[in-house]
């Protein structure tokens, strides 16, 4: 079987890839809701909206932006985890020990320091 010699590489013009944002908070970062009034602590990052087109329509909010990171995160007092954009984010300046039966499967705390079991050193 011959191949044919009319295969070409494969370039992408940089220009077609979206843009990635850089994510503004880590695993492991405390973290408030704008909008409602939760806080928790960030679990998992997706440089972009990674759900269904379906599960966005019901946010039902055109100031999202799926091109933008958002973020997995254990609801403090919950047993619920929520995907939220990082618009909807802002840093938690108070310290708080996360109440969430996940947390220590997903966390090691040393010194009361959350470090995610699975992030890259």
């Amino acid at each position: 079987m011959r191949r044919s010699n009319n295969t070409q590489p494969y370039h992408v013009n940089k220009s077609d890839r979206p843009t990635v944002q850089k994510a503004r908070f880590a695993l492991g970062q405390l973290v408030k809701h704008v909008h409602i009034d939760y806080r928790g602590i960030i679990y998992d990052v997706d440089p972009v909206f990674s759900q269904s087109d379906d599960w966005f329509a019901m946010m039902d909010d055109d100031t999202l932006d799926k091109n933008s990171p958002w973020y997995h995160v254990l609801v403090d007092g919950e047993k619920y985890t929520t995907y939220v954009a990082e618009a909807n984010l802002i840093a938690c300046r108070s310290t708080f020990k996360v109440n969430h039966p996940l947390y220590k499967h997903l966390f090691d705390t040393h010194d009361d320091n959350p470090t995610h079991r699975n992030a890259l050193n």
